[in-house]
């Protein structure tokens, strides 16, 4: 809940000032992780969080660069950016980023479309949106323990 004092009425120092209920607060993102493909095979990346949005989005990056800041798109990635097809989840999203076409890890940006705030304008990816980081993506290699 978020509630509202009136300077005047009462000090708003304390929290039994706040008594008058104004709207509701939510909150959401999504939680770090760490998410492991296999080269040159489908990737799927399932993210969880809370109040994850119907059209947010990823954008995989090389490791090095900065969420937000960089539109250095990592090129061995099939889908990128990728939209989630779990329109109607909010605690999970899994994005489809196609056949991965290299071995390394990197990282994993997430835009919440919310309101203006659109991942994609006139088709193109909003890389400022893209704030958030939402861990990495390990690519291995098709023999067992090798990355």
């Amino acid at each position: 809940r978020m509630c509202w004092c009136g300077l005047g009425q009462a000090s708003c120092r304390e929290s039994g000032d706040f008594s008058t209920i104004v709207g509701r607060l939510l909150v959401g993102g999504m939680n770090s992780s760490t998410n492991y493909c296999v080269f040159s095979l489908p990737c799927t990346i399932v993210l969880k969080g809370a109040n994850l949005g119907q059209e947010d989005a990823v954008l995989v990056l090389l490791s090095g660069e900065t969420c937000g800041l960089s539109s250095f798109l990592a090129q061995q990635v099939t889908f990128n950016p990728a939209v989630t097809a779990d329109t109607n989840q909010t605690a999970n999203k899994t994005f489809e980023l196609g056949p991965v076409l290299g071995m390394r890890t990197f990282k994993v940006c997430y835009c919440i479309n919310f309101g203006n705030k659109a991942c994609k304008a006139d088709g193109n990816p909003v890389y400022s949106r893209y704030t958030l980081t939402a861990g990495t993506l390990e690519i291995w290699g098709p023999f067992t323990g090798y990355a």
